[in-house]
């Protein structure tokens, strides 16, 4: 459902390291008001909350309330929605002081209407799609009885609830066990604002066997639009995947950029960013026979090279074959999960990190991104670059008042581009790329064709061939657009 109703949202995508989460909760400690904080992980949320804490004690005159929403084992999933829809109706004094910390997911599967008088603020870019591959071969009956399949352009029909579907709760779904696993699929459905989009033009479609389809929803910023203000906080956060999809959903929302200033006196600093490869990082890379073996000399390599101050990270340990297990062996310092955009914890010790990671589009986020206008390229560099990114400056790197030398390694040439991309921007930082050659190779298999063995640099040359092609596409591509507009 769009709306007219004008909508102005402020945007702090300041460079790391200035202090944007910290101006934003000194704001918050400052001037009395009603606040809604949303970071993206559960250890985050307890973060903020120590950190408004401990703020607390210069701001003896205002003393708010801080609570935190978060889920456990007796309390999760639409509880927590239910929790965070309810603040506004506990916390009614328009003259209160209360700093209430959620989790994005919290706050994208949360009922915002009640938040008048509110003010949101959203740290970091969150991951506001999202998408679903199912296989229900058995369930027409039960998708007719309930929802309502309207076609959007012969591709993708969008889903409502029929009158029978509009008694059907959440809460139901959960407690049926042959159907708890569509407990998102309708809560989206049901919310009205966060559109579910599926490519069946018809609910019989599904009963081919082996047949699977793909529904998506994409969060909508005006579910926030009865917030007297709505703040996003994150470095480059305009040329990020969710602010083009959120642009290109609503374009009657204006995006307001601001600036902070910072409190920190930048020093000189010196980065120094190390790749292994010119190939293109991927879970099939890493799943295969030579990938794991490459993953292997990598962690050997920087078993003896980083310190044991130091953190890393890869793809998801929970899955059998990953980066991660076959890196683990071999890697010191600690391991900590890929997500870690927000916290400051590892700041003040760390020097030294590393991140083997990927993450590219399947087919499906392929055609839900081409139905809200973008491209593969904005998924590699919102879920995979900016990820890399996030984890890797959350060392010393990200303390601009301090000196010194940090490296930081990844696996390929691509990911380090974005990184000193990054650095390069930053007037205190002084970037360097290095090559580790460990001679890599790369068998690649041509049907009918024996397997060729690539050496390092045919494979450099080839990467560099693929990257300018891609470039000269692009640029095209922005030509044309430029031509549409005029």
């Amino acid at each position: 459902m769009k709306t007219t109703k004008p909508m102005t949202v402020f945007v702090d995508q300041s460079p790391v390291g200035v202090g944007k989460t910290y101006a934003a909760l000194e704001a918050m400690m400052r001037v009395p008001a009603r606040y809604l904080f949303a970071t993206e992980r559960r250890e985050s949320v307890r973060e903020i909350e120590e950190r408004l804490t401990s703020m607390s004690s210069a701001y003896p005159q205002t003393s708010p309330t801080i609570k935190t929403i978060l889920s456990s084992p007796h309390n999760r999933g639409y509880s927590v929605s239910t929790e965070t829809a309810a603040l506004p109706a506990n916390y009614a004094n328009p003259s209160a002081h209360v700093c209430v910390i959620i989790t994005h997911a919290a706050l994208m599967s949360s009922d915002l209407s009640g938040f008048a008088g509110w003010h949101v603020v959203v740290d970091e870019v969150p991951a506001i799609i999202v998408q679903e591959t199912l296989e229900t071969a058995t369930d027409r009956d039960f998708f007719e009885r309930n929802y309502r399949l309207t076609d959007i352009n012969g591709r993708w029909s969008r889903v409502d609830l029929t009158e029978v579907g509009k008694s059907l709760t959440s809460n139901d779904l959960a407690h049926c066990q042959s159907h708890d696993y569509l407990r998102t699929f309708h809560q989206r459905v049901a919310s009205g604002l966060r559109a579910v989009v599926c490519d069946l033009q018809d609910w019989s479609d599904m009963e081919v066997r082996g047949t699977q389809w793909n529904w998506w929803s994409i969060f909508n910023v005006r579910q926030m639009e009865a917030f007297s203000t709505v703040k996003f906080l994150g470095s480059g956060f305009m040329e990020k995947l969710s602010a083009k999809m959120l642009q290109n959903y609503d374009r009657d929302v204006e995006w307001l950029p601001v600036s902070t200033k910072g409190h920190r006196v930048p020093k000189r600093k010196t980065v120094n960013v190390h790749y292994f490869t010119d190939a293109y990082a991927s879970r099939y890379y890493f799943e295969s026979e030579h990938g794991q073996d490459h993953l292997r000399t990598i962690s050997r390599y920087l078993g003896q090279t980083m310190p044991a101050m130091s953190y890393w990270s890869a793809n998801n340990p929970a899955r059998e074959l990953t980066a991660y297990k076959a890196i683990r062996q071999f890697m010191p310092g600690q391991y900590i999960s890929p997500k870690q955009a927000g916290t400051s914890a590892y700041q003040t010790d760390y020097h030294d990190a590393a991140m083997i990671y990927a993450s590219k589009p399947s087919k499906a986020h392929k055609a839900v991104l081409e139905a809200l206008g973008c491209t593969e390229q904005d998924w590699i560099e919102t879920n995979e670059y900016e990820t890399v990114l996030q984890f890797l400056t959350r060392t010393s790197v990200r303390d601009s008042t301090t000196g010194g030398t940090t490296n930081l390694y990844v696996l390929s040439r691509d990911q380090a581009d974005y990184l000193m991309a990054f650095f390069d921007a930053q007037p205190h930082i002084s970037a360097h790329l290095h090559h580790v050659d460990l001679g890599l190779e790369y068998p690649v298999v041509k049907r009918g064709r024996p397997v060729v063995i690539l050496t390092p640099s045919e494979t450099k040359e080839k990467a560099d061939a693929k990257r300018a092609y891609k470039a000269r596409l692009e640029r095209e591509r922005r030509a044309r657009l430029r031509e549409d507009a005029a």
